[in-house]
């Protein structure tokens, strides 16, 4: 999925990114949630260090859902002028859905593949689908409306941890039409449940 959405299959091995930043965001995702079920790593012809996901089972994790969570993200600051403003990606699925980790990795190389800013109420849609037996092409990042993992300070600048909800077609419509408030206004009112990766 990761092939196909960035480099066309054209995979290539590349070295590790910071280890200050992303030793940090690892030890902290491990202080929060314990040791991941799963890892992944991604290469991205464009970029040059890798992407990792690290997963959790839900019932290895307080939120009870498929934990995902980016590590290398923050490697790239997306403020040239806000060098130590930086981001990492978190998804939280309710069941679990093969190709999630791929559809995140896409995610986390985006802000550095296009040059572009990714922050609260920004969406993000691909060429594909998130994954296979879906038609969500979307994601719509938030800063988390519970803080569910607290921001990194540090001297070599903050990481913040934003969460990605796929979406569908109708939620990115509503969202262009209407604005984000009326889409979240709209979740809240028909109590969506926006962890199912299923829903209509």
């Amino acid at each position: 999925m990761v092939a196909a959405r960035l480099a066309k299959g054209r995979l290539v091995a590349l070295w590790r990114p910071s280890a200050v930043i992303t030793t940090r965001v690892e030890k902290h995702y491990r202080k929060r949630w314990g040791k991941p079920s799963k890892r992944a790593r991604f290469t991205v012809r464009e970029v040059y260090h890798p992407f990792e996901i690290l997963s959790w089972e839900p019932n290895r994790n307080p939120e009870g859902v498929a934990l995902y969570a980016t590590l290398g993200a923050s490697t790239y600051a997306m403020l040239p002028d806000q060098p130590g403003h930086r981001a990492e990606f978190v998804m939280g699925l309710l069941p679990d859905r093969e190709g999630a980790a791929e559809a995140l990795a896409a995610l986390a190389s985006y802000p550095e593949r296009q040059r572009k800013e990714v922050g609260h109420g920004d969406t993000v849609t691909f060429p594909e689908p998130l994954w296979p037996g879906t038609q969500m092409r979307t994601f719509l990042i938030l800063h988390p409306s519970e803080e569910i993992i607290d921001v990194i300070a540090s001297k070599e600048g903050h990481v913040e941890f934003l969460h990605a909800y796929p979406i569908t077609q109708a939620d990115l419509d509503l969202k262009t039409a209407h604005g984000l408030d009326a889409l979240l206004l709209r979740w809240q009112e028909k109590k969506v449940p926006f962890w199912d990766p299923g829903r209509k």
